[in-house]
């Protein structure tokens, strides 16, 4: 036992010293079980030598309980520093809390230092003294093995903690947290269980090209560096994260299959596998995430946060009516134009499977609680009572409804939208023409903030195009007795996109605008969810009885004013739009994850430092000249500190 605690002396800091570091990086893991363990065993390891030498404080030199101090120091001071974390409103300026920090920070990284060096002298000296008995030469060579069995011991532990810290990425995050994720978003992050590929487009500072060649947007130059500091973080959150960082202007998608690509694209993929997808022949999911302005970087933990989710979950089911003449069905050649095909490739590419509810289906009749949202795309013919009836059951148990109208066709769904207890929206016909060369046509960029329309707002508006659409007119109307509940009393609309005001209803349909008729804004597409009800409508459901009739709060209903901007031919449309874009996000918002509709846009302030000649020359000079000269100082004076002492140490 004695020559037990003899060893432990020697080779105490190979001991106290991962066991200190152990603790404090798995204290970052305790949500998990390996973190847990860990902890506890880096916890015993670090109390193993004062327990061992518990009963021989009294003739321990003073200098190898200073080294215990300042173990226990560097502790308090790592946690102390964390309880004091800056608010987020104090992220702008040089807040007291943010200055203790780094007050703290310094001294933590010197306490740590100090108590790896000072208590290997003290191990030198303890081994020094072990050998003092033999001859000098017996004992110059004793010391000089043990010097090279401590570098031959040491290589194979610094070769292993690099390989943890290359798996499993632990860090600590040190930086004010301009740009960083949530604590919120971490946990989400972090409870990913797929393997998560992360392609992140971006510029770099250092790369010269052509002018030519140089199709990033002005303001993605200043945001890059940030964008790629922020998603560095993922593979620290979670090791199951891989990221690459790719440089569009140099061609570095071509040939991986991510098509057409421009810089501040963010792509997140996941191999499929049988509890994610799926019937098609793509290879994995994917969600895209883009970042061009200071804007983006508002929203860019929010996105990455629901893509993440819309990636690694089991894939979601979408149901298609197809009993009344809706484009679900239209496969055939001759009209593929006006098909859906193009539509239902990019849903079951961001990870939904598609279903047809039709007679075989057992359609008209309950819609599964298994469908995520419903589909009703163009139906020619009106809907029966049976259909409507399943479809408003639906509602009331929390369903959602992405409803695109057929202008031409005799279902506009009235009664539907009647069912509010005082303002509600008709659906009326037109021709609306924006311009001359695509009569008929809403070709718009006037987008209301919703969630459905954040990403057309990237990079700057970007126009969606609505052919052959008709529009939805607000209508006030009395209260009236009716025979059943509004079932969507509860659900607050939103005018989500409206044609600009120039638009005109072009009754002759010759592309021009003519005396007599209306110019205007249009709206197009509405969006029903819940939200604050007016004092009228609060009062009104308070003298409603049958409350439970009404739709629940989680229910959500969209509707668009046309359906062509769905088929191939609109989705082809020879101008810059984004209306595959406005479908995925609209189907995103009705079946999003509620974790991630729980997250907030933040504002995030970054902290620029003008790097001036004096700054550049007090750098230089700390860290070729101060810094140096310090660590040599306190070399020597610990070298002269053990040379004076040494003789004591064996009196223990």
């Amino acid at each position: 036992m004695n020559r037990f605690r003899e060893l432990v002396k020697e080779l105490g800091v190979w001991i106290m010293g991962p066991a200190l570091v152990a603790v404090l990086v798995a204290w970052n893991y305790t949500d998990s079980w390996v973190g847990l363990t860990v902890l506890i065993l880096a916890v015993l390891l670090l109390f193993l030598e004062p327990a061992l030498l518990l009963d021989q404080l009294s003739r321990l030199p003073r200098g190898h309980l200073m080294s215990w101090g300042l173990a226990l120091l560097t502790l308090v001071l790592y946690f102390v520093r964390w309880l004091v974390a800056p608010s987020e409103e104090s992220v702008s300026g040089r807040s007291l809390a943010e200055r203790l920090q780094t007050i703290l920070l310094v001294l933590f990284l010197l306490s740590l230092l100090g108590f790896w060096i000072y208590r290997l002298l003290i191990g030198l000296a303890y081994a020094s003294v072990a050998y003092k008995s033999r001859s000098l030469q017996s004992g110059q060579e004793k010391r000089m093995q043990m010097a090279v069995l401590s570098i031959l011991t040491a290589i194979p532990l610094f070769a292993l903690a690099a390989y943890g810290t290359t798996r499993w990425n632990p860090t600590y995050d040190f930086s004010p947290a301009y740009y960083s994720f949530s604590d919120q978003a971490r946990t989400i992050i972090r409870s990913v269980d797929q393997k998560v590929e992360v392609t992140a487009f971006l510029p770099v500072l250092q790369a010269v090209v052509k002018k030519t060649d140089n199709r990033a947007m002005p303001e993605l130059w200043r945001i890059a560096e940030d964008v790629r500091i922020m998603l560095q973080q993922l593979p620290v959150i979670n090791g199951k994260i891989s990221l690459q960082f790719k440089n569009a202007d140099f061609g570095s998608a071509e040939g991986e299959d991510f098509g057409s690509v421009t810089n501040g694209t963010i792509i997140l993929r996941v191999k499929k596998t049988a509890e994610i997808v799926s019937s098609d022949d793509k290879p994995f999911v994917e969600r895209r995430v883009y970042a061009y302005s200071e804007q983006d970087m508002k929203k860019l933990e929010r996105e990455i946060t629901r893509a993440m989710i819309q990636v690694s979950t089991p894939e979601k089911k979408i149901c298609f009516t197809s009993s009344n003449g809706e484009r679900y069905d239209w496969t055939d050649q001759k009209r593929r134009d006006v098909s859906l095909e193009t539509f239902k490739e990019e849903l079951r590419f961001y990870n939904f499977r598609l279903e047809k509810l039709d007679h075989s289906a057992g359609w008209p009749g309950p819609i599964k609680e298994d469908c995520a949202a419903t589909v009703i795309a163009g139906p020619h013919r009106e809907f029966g009572k049976e259909a409507r009836e399943a479809l408003i059951d639906y509602i009331k148990k929390g369903g959602r409804l992405f409803i695109a109208i057929e202008p031409d066709s005799e279902e506009h769904f009235g009664w539907l939208l009647d069912r509010r207890p005082a303002k509600t929206y008709e659906y009326k016909t037109g021709f609306l023409t924006l311009v001359r060369s695509f009569p008929g046509s809403v070709i718009t960029d006037s987008l209301q903030q919703h969630r459905i329309t954040e990403n057309l707002n990237i990079a700057g508006r970007a126009p969606v195009v609505f052919p052959r659409a008709g529009y939805f007119e607000e209508v006030q109307r009395e209260e009236k007795v009716r025979d059943e509940p509004a079932i969507l009393a509860d659900l607050e609309p939103q005018v989500v996109i409206g044609s600009v005001y120039n638009t005109f209803l072009d009754k002759n349909r010759n592309g021009v605008k003519d005396a007599g008729e209306d110019t205007g804004r249009f709206d197009q597409v509405i969006a029903f969810a819940a939200g604050n009800e007016t004092k009228k409508q609060e009062a009104a459901q308070k003298e409603e009885k049958e409350t439970e009739k009404r739709a629940p709060k989680d229910a959500k209903i969209v509707v668009f004013s046309s359906v062509d901007w769905l088929t191939d031919a609109g989705l082809r449309f020879p101008i810059d739009h984004r209306n595959i874009i406005l479908a995925a996000d609209a189907l995103f918002w009705l079946t999003e994850n509620p974790l991630a509709a729980a997250l907030v846009e933040k504002e995030r302030v970054s902290r620029n430092i003008q790097v001036t000649d004096e700054l550049k020359l007090r750098n230089i000079v700390l860290g070729m000249v101060v810094f140096p000269v310090l660590l040599g100082l306190s070399m020597a004076a610990g070298m002269w500190y053990f040379r004076k002492r040494r003789k004591f140490v064996g009196e223990g």
